[in-house]
């Protein structure tokens, strides 16, 4: 997937009114992050692959959520490190679950399932604790597992999360990366989570996979 950068030029003319107050626009809220956005990425990463995946969940035949997941792989510049035993890069996760009306999500996790030679150096974000809704950006710097001699390289995305508990963490006999969310929420929920991996110069990283589960609840939230 390439991104095209373009370039907008606006002319704005300026109206001097005497006596006239100027209302300032009220500043629009925040929306959700959508598993299909683009992250902001700075430094020495390289998009290799992308694919999205959507997922509906029927009762009686209608649907009361979708899912949505998203997995973004990178390539650390090989020429911007200096480790001459591994390469790196990142795997980056992006998803979604909107609950339809009288339904509300109350458990979101969502796996990347990493090969057996792949190592997860660092991973974002860790743990956060939320009583209230607020806007957050989950942000994640790649070292090349310290070895980076380039330019400063990050993968953030923004999103909007609810409360009540945000975890990730490694599962280090099966070798996934996962992101677990607890709460009860009907509104669209979105996720974005990433880890830093290494593999052995050489070697293939490939067959790397991703999946979404969670659970609904009926009722109000």
């Amino acid at each position: 997937m390439k991104r095209t950068k373009r370039l907008f030029t606006t002319t704005v003319a300026l109206l001097m009114l005497v006596g006239v107050p100027i209302i300032q626009p009220a500043a629009s809220a925040p929306t959700q992050m959508d598993a299909t956005d683009d992250p902001e990425v700075t430094g020495e990463l390289e998009l290799e692959t992308d694919g999205c995946r959507t997922q509906r969940e029927k009762h009686r035949g209608r649907v009361v959520a979708k899912g949505k997941t998203c997995l973004r792989i990178y390539t650390y510049d090989s020429s911007a490190e200096t480790d001459d035993e591994r390469n790196y890069g990142v795997v980056w996760l992006q998803s979604n679950l909107n609950s339809r009306r009288g339904w509300c999500g109350s458990k979101v996790i969502s796996d990347v399932d990493l090969p057996n030679n792949v190592t997860a150096e660092s991973r974002a974000p860790k743990r956060l604790q939320l009583n209230r809704r607020r806007a957050y950006e989950t942000s994640l710097t790649a070292t090349a597992g310290g070895a980076g001699i380039g330019e400063e390289t990050t993968i953030s995305q923004d999103q909007i999360l609810f409360p009540e508990k945000v975890r990730t963490k490694v599962l280090a006999d099966k070798n996934i990366f996962r992101l677990r969310w607890v709460g009860r929420e009907k509104r669209k929920l979105g996720f974005a989570s990433g880890a830093e991996f290494s593999w052995e110069q050489g070697a293939n990283p490939g067959g790397i996979s991703f999946r979404l589960n969670y659970q609904l609840r009926r009722g109000p939230c």
